[in-house]
């Protein structure tokens, strides 16, 4: 059944409508004038579906246009042009094309009528009008809008030939009007991007493994950053199908480095910033809903407490991440000049995984934290704390009501009379397993490589095993845990801990 998939989708991959892409002007190869037009076609017939795969530049020269829009008019579904359609000597895009399908230039009288009026916004006399309505016999003309607009100006089309104007502004207004001709034939592409810290030597052969096990349906590109201090390298994935989409990224995350994924972006930047913010803009959501009690119940404890007097618990846990990550750009957002460092109490388990003490140690350095590190058991790590640090009086914690012992949480609650006095600030006890995981891959937060691994809760070495329930098999038979965000069951997220204990 898998292969029969894996031939559909090959199949679907390969009746997708293509595209090549004429960039004419003597100007551009004379270097007189930098071309953005095709940047610009290729971002935009890519979101269409469309699958470029020729980009060339000419002369204005008749027989040379002429050569490539016969050539390339025969190979691909669409060929767009760009330049060469003005009322100059040189504008000579229309006479090519003609040519190329050995047809006459004749007036066209419907063309006529609206550049008439373009012409007269653009102060442009008869002749000019004439030149510009002059089109190969077969053209059919596209409206692209109200003539009154100066950036106004249909679109002639040949067959299946598309001619653009050079302008920049021009050819991004029209193409935004006549894009559902190109949208209309083509399903939209599925898209992942995984930055990694390790270069492309420490993941050549997981790329290579990724891309036999997947060839069929996934293609993946990897792009070193050699100057880029956040992440060296950028891998891509894309594939017709969501399915295979996800299947690929799983398989990746899996099996590359230990803790070398991160976002595009460091947590202090604007653009982390901005991801946060997006998550407001979306009009209703299970996530926003999250997001705006959790920072309501932070913004409270900052209001009591001064940034000295809190501390966040910090296992590396995907929870507490989540919590940090939240913190953190909430902090940003207050202290956009100078944001004050975080305490972070991390409670040592025995038996540590190695990832978990990687991690702490990279996110220490990430969000700039002052780390309180104590190896002793939770309650006399509190009472060490209490010694250490007396100044603080609340602890951030990452617990959810789902968690075991925590259904009655509150936002704020006093540790037991017989523990050391802090107030307990949970601003997440509303998050559910699949929200945590959203939060995490649309902020595109860091996170434990032992989730990646198939961990869904993390213990210790000697009490937690990954999940049996993501236990999956590749088709060459190699058998490895999916990522903990894949979980279907929320309930099953504690299958693998051994111990009740957190």
């Amino acid at each position: 059944m898998k292969r029969v998939l894996f031939v559909l989708l090959r199949a679907q991959m390969e009746s997708r409508p293509t595209a090549s892409i004429i960039i004419i002007g003597d100007e551009i190869l004379k270097g007189q004038t930098r071309d953005s037009n095709s940047h610009f076609l290729c971002r935009e017939l890519y979101k269409c579906g469309v699958h470029i795969l020729r980009v060339t530049v000419i002369s204005d020269d008749v027989n040379v246009i002429a050569r490539e829009v016969s050539d390339q008019s025969g190979k691909y579904s669409f060929v767009l042009t760009s330049g060469g359609i003005g009322p100059t000597h040189d504008d000579v895009t229309y006479e090519g094309v003609a040519k190329a399908f050995d047809e006459k230039l004749v007036l066209n009288k419907d063309l006529q009528s609206i550049v008439l009026q373009l012409c007269l916004n653009l102060g442009l006399d008869e002749m000019a009008v004439s030149k510009m309505s002059r089109v190969p016999e077969s053209a059919e003309i596209h409206s692209t809008g109200n003539s009154r607009r100066a950036s106004f100006i249909p679109i002639v089309s040949v067959k299946n030939v598309f001619i653009f104007p050079g302008i920049p502004s021009y050819l991004e207004f029209a193409f935004a009007k006549l894009k559902s001709i190109f949208s209309k034939k083509a399903l939209p592409y599925f898209n992942q991007t995984l930055y990694v810290q390790v270069t492309e030597f420490n993941i050549t052969e997981v790329l290579n493994k990724a891309v036999k096990e997947y060839e069929e349906t996934v293609k993946f590109g990897s792009y070193p950053d050699v100057d880029n201090k956040h992440y060296r390298v950028k891998l891509t994935l894309e594939a017709d199908s969501e399915n295979a989409l996800a299947e690929a990224e799983a398989f990746l995350r899996s099996h590359l480095p230990p803790n070398s994924i991160v976002g595009q972006h460091p947590p202090n930047s604007y653009e982390a910033l901005q991801l946060l913010l997006n998550i407001y803009k979306v009009n209703d959501g299970d996530l926003k809903n999250c997001v705006t009690k959790s920072s309501k119940v932070l913004k409270e404890c900052f209001g009591r407490y001064s940034i000295e007097t809190v501390c966040l618990s910090f296992n590396g846990g995907k929870d507490c991440t989540a919590l940090l990550h939240l913190t953190y750009l909430l902090m940003l957002q207050e202290h956009s000049v100078k944001i004050p460092r975080l305490k972070v109490l991390y409670v040592r388990s025995k038996q540590s995984f190695p990832e978990i003490e990687e991690f702490i140690n990279l996110s220490v350095q990430r969000y700039n934290l002052e780390l309180l590190s104590y190896d002793q058991p939770i309650k006399d790590a509190l009472w060490k704390l209490q010694q250490d640090q007396p100044e603080i009086k609340a602890v951030l914690m990452g617990s959810r009501r789902t968690d075991p012992r925590c259904s009655a949480l509150e936002p704020f609650q006093m540790t037991d009379s017989d523990w050391p006095q802090f107030m307990r600030v949970n601003p997440l006890s509303d998050w559910s397993y699949p929200e945590v995981w959203a939060f995490l891959r649309q902020l595109q937060v860091p996170y434990c490589s032992l989730y990646d691994k198939g961990y869904t809760s993390l213990g210790c070495q000697h009490n937690t095993l990954p999940n049996e329930q993501l236990l999956t098999t590749t088709k060459t038979g190699e058998t490895y845990h999916l990522p903990a965000y894949l979980l279907k069951d929320p309930e099953q997220e504690r299958k693998g801990r051994f111990t009740n204990r957190a």
